[in-house]
């Protein structure tokens, strides 16, 4: 086994601290805490449905107000995230384009500086 190409993949994935979420088409940062937390459209909160955690402020109509979850987790003192999205989302989500499968079984590990579409509007999460 190539240790080499194991251990970069390893720290792809490792970051120092819980991470912040960019929207990459406002340059507006969201800070992301320990645990999992929901991202989604902003709304106009003029209703009693739920917020997300993360709220994105976007014109992007397909997004969902619960779109996706990003799970952050501490492990050998580094940061590691875990998406998934909910069965009831009814537009495509990309991580580099290509489509994530919904539901809480699938809960791919990110890389920094992947690039999530959900669906128009573009994040990444890095270290900062």
């Amino acid at each position: 086994m190539d240790t080499t190409t194991s251990n970069s993949s390893v720290n792809a994935r490792r970051f120092k601290n819980p991470g912040i979420l960019i929207d990459l088409d406002t340059g507006e940062k969201y800070p992301l805490k320990l645990g999992d937390q929901t991202v989604g459209r902003k709304d106009d909160d003029k209703d009693n449905n739920i917020k997300p955690d993360v709220a994105i402020e976007t014109n992007d109509v397909y997004m969902s107000r619960i779109h996706l979850h990003i799970i952050v987790e501490r492990r050998d003192n580094a940061f590691y995230h875990k998406i998934w999205i909910p069965k009831e989302v009814e537009n495509v989500t990309l991580l580099n384009g290509k489509p994530l499968a919904k539901g809480e079984g699938h809960k791919p590990l990110l890389e920094k500086n992947q690039v999530i579409c959900m669906p128009l509007a573009k994040i990444k999460i890095v270290d900062e």
